[in-house]
């Protein structure tokens, strides 16, 4: 499965713009749900999960990277209101300096999977304020027609759901219907 040379995902991103096979989109997530899923066993978290921070391989390899604000969650500061990450794939919580826990990865995903689906990042353009506004007094970004109903789910339903108590874990994630999609060719990792 050669699908990229190796770089991030944004570039792959900008170079295939809503042009990403759903298969290989729930392969991406996956991947970055069994990274993160590790993290978060192990009570840590990555706070700065995007396209740039995801490393692809030419044979299908997916590693994350830029660990500099992933944080090791205890029991005293499980409720973290640092804010850390990067604006438009931040988690509402982080940017509303509400207490988070590991749920701001899931939200990143959400954006990510959204992103490799149509091209483009909902909050593109938009300020940190603007991006704070938005977050704090509109719906979140959704991803619609065009996809099956699993990745809908997936992405509005699972990922993006403002309530961190209401979003699903990463367990959830990997047990969703829109991980089936999965090309999960053996691949080196």
């Amino acid at each position: 499965m050669e699908w990229m040379d190796a770089g991030d995902l944004s570039t792959m991103i900008k170079a295939l713009p809503a042009k990403i096979p759903e298969p290989i989109i729930a392969y991406i997530c996956k991947k970055i749900l069994l990274a993160i899923n590790k993290m978060h066993e192990n009570s840590q978290i990555h706070r700065d999960l995007k396209p740039l921070n995801v490393m692809l391989s030419t044979t299908g390899a997916i590693k994350l990277g830029d660990f500099g604000l992933a944080a090791q969650l205890v029991i005293e500061s499980y409720n973290s209101k640092e804010i850390k990450g990067t604006p438009k794939w931040m988690a509402p919580e982080i940017l509303l300096t509400k207490p988070y826990t590991q749920l701001v990865d899931v939200w990143s995903l959400g954006i990510i999977a959204l992103e490799l689906g149509v091209g483009i990042n909902p909050y593109r353009g938009m300020t940190l304020q603007r991006i704070m506004h938005t977050m704090k007094n509109d719906k979140p970004p959704r991803i619609k027609g065009g996809f099956s109903e699993d990745m809908i789910d997936f992405v509005n339903n699972k990922c993006l759901i403002k309530d961190p108590v209401r979003r699903a874990d990463t367990l959830e994630l990997l047990r969703h219907p829109f991980m089936q999609n999965a090309d999960d060719e053996d691949h080196q990792d």
